[in-house]
């Protein structure tokens, strides 16, 4: 996940911030570092379209802790 991490740090045009995060919860399984790399994705997905908010909240659907969830769901509008 630290890959990813570095990643948010860039600014990506839409369509790769949607591959980012596509991957990001398809290769990450643990609950906590795929939130957490959501979570650094938040910002700048909070700046971009509707179809990015679209791909992140699809994404947080791969958690499956409550408490993860909430936490990544509550980071973006």
């Amino acid at each position: 996940s630290n890959i990813y991490k570095k990643i948010a740090r860039i600014n990506l045009p839409d369509d790769q911030l949607i591959a980012a995060l596509n991957s990001a919860s398809n290769g990450i399984r643990s609950d906590h570092y795929l939130t957490e790399t959501l979570l650094a994705f938040s910002n700048q997905v909070n700046r971009s379209s509707e179809k990015v908010k679209s791909a992140y909240r699809s994404a947080i659907k791969s958690i499956n802790s409550n408490t993860y969830y909430g936490r990544a769901s509550k980071a973006v509008d």
